[in-house]
C-alpha cells in the first residue's frame, strides 16, 4: 500500500433540489451509494465544502433572510453560523488543516477575500484591490492561495502568500 487514501473511502457533498425550488445540502460516496441529506432548511443552501477530514460542512445558505455562511457538524447535525456580515458572505474554502476557512465578504464594498478560524474569529483580510476578488482555494502547504479576480479586465487565476511575503 501507498499509505494514501484512495477515490474508494471519499465522499462527496453537493447541493440538490428537495422540493419545489428548495435546494439543500447532501452527501454521499463517490460513486453516489449511501446519499444523506444533511440540512434542512427549507430554504436555498448551496456551495458545501466538505473539511479536510470530513467531520463539518461549510456552506452558504439564505435560511436567515440574507445570504450567510454556515458550518455543520456531521456527526450532530448542528448546524452554526460562520459569517453573517452586512453583504455578501460566500465562497467557503478550508485550509488543509481545517482550522481555518478562506470565504470571500463584501462588507467593505466589493467582494474581497478573508481568512477567518473556523469558530468565525480572527476574521483577516487578504486582498484588497476595486475588483471582484472570488473562489479561493488554499495550496496544500497553506502558505499560499488561488483566487479568481477581474483585476487585468475579465476573470483570471491569481495567486498570493499569506505570510506577507
Amino acid at each position: 500500500t501507498t499509505g494514501v487514501a484512495g477515490c474508494a473511502t471519499s465522499r462527496i457533498a453537493f447541493s440538490a433540489n428537495t422540493s419545489g425550488s428548495n435546494k439543500e445540502v447532501f452527501i454521499a460516496d463517490y460513486d453516489g451509494a449511501n446519499l444523506v441529506q444533511v440540512t434542512k432548511h427549507n430554504n436555498t443552501s448551496i456551495k458545501p465544502k466538505l473539511s479536510p477530514d470530513g467531520s463539518r460542512i461549510a456552506y452558504v445558505s439564505f435560511k436567515d433572510m440574507g445570504q450567510f455562511l454556515y458550518i455543520l457538524d456531521i456527526r450532530t447535525g448542528e448546524s452554526r453560523v460562520l459569517s453573517k456580515k452586512v453583504g455578501m458572505n460566500a465562497a467557503p474554502s478550508w485550509a488543509p488543516d481545517g482550522n481555518s476557512l478562506a470565504i470571500v465578504l463584501s462588507r467593505d464594498g466589493n467582494p474581497e477575500i478573508y481568512i477567518a478560524s473556523a469558530d468565525g474569529a480572527d476574521l483577516r483580510r487578504v486582498t484588497v484591490n476595486k475588483a471582484v476578488d472570488t473562489s479561493p482555494a488554499f495550496h496544500p502547504s497553506a502558505q499560499s492561495l488561488a483566487f479568481v479576480s477581474e483585476r487585468m479586465g475579465r476573470p483570471q487565476i491569481f495567486s498570493m502568500n499569506l505570510n506577507g511575503e
